[in-house]
């Protein structure tokens, strides 16, 4: 477990539930960040740039996925296997870095993962950008997925969160939560049937 208590008063950032995202480094006259126990560092000061972009395609919300596992045990910790693709997953991936996720791989930079014999991933995240994935474009990340592994949406508009979801869900996918978070939301579940989500066109 990571704490706060020596990076808060130095560094400067916001919390997202469990997670202190540290953007820059604090004025000298600001006041310390409030301290919060069983919290995890997330340092993102040299992807500073980037997060005007995240903040606009809905990136961030993705965040949301990971502060469930922030509490875990380290041998839970270092059980996740973590795929993730699309817009933000070099945030998504850095944070369960520093969380301490098991094996984190951004498939968009290391294609290979997604063409494994056997699913080595449990969790697998795909970065919407505020644009509904086509079925092709995230059935080979779930063809890696293992079968009791977590699926996830993230930077979807909050208008196509219902449809989207309605679409997995007549799949058989099975929601284990969701969330909307400045016009943007995620979901999360397991996919019962890859076969009956090849069969359909679209998720909307």
């Amino acid at each position: 477990m990571l704490s706060v208590m020596d990076a808060a008063p130095s560094l400067h950032g916001k919390y997202i539930g469990h997670l202190l995202l540290l953007t820059e480094d604090q004025p000298a006259d600001a006041p310390p960040l409030p301290h919060m126990e069983d919290c995890a560092v997330i340092d993102l000061k040299p992807l500073a740039d980037k997060i005007p972009a995240w903040h606009a395609d809905g990136s961030l919300v993705g965040l949301r996925l990971l502060v469930p596992m922030v509490p875990l045990p380290t041998a839970e910790l270092e059980s996740l296997h973590l795929v993730v693709v699309g817009s933000g997953a070099e945030l998504i991936a850095r944070a369960a870095r520093q969380i301490r996720f098991g094996r984190v791989e951004i498939a968009d930079e290391s294609p290979a993962v997604l063409n494994a014999a056997t699913p080595s991933f449990n969790r697998a995240f795909y970065g919407c950008g505020g644009h509904v994935p086509s079925v092709e474009q995230i059935l080979p990340m779930l063809t890696q997925l293992q079968p009791d592994g977590h699926f996830a949406l993230f930077g979807l508009l909050e208008e196509h969160l219902s449809p989207v979801q309605k679409g997995l869900s007549d799949c058989g996918f099975s929601m284990r939560s969701a969330g909307v978070e400045h016009g943007f939301g995620f979901l999360s579940g397991s996919v019962e049937s890859l076969q009956r989500l090849r069969q359909i066109q679209s998720l909307v």
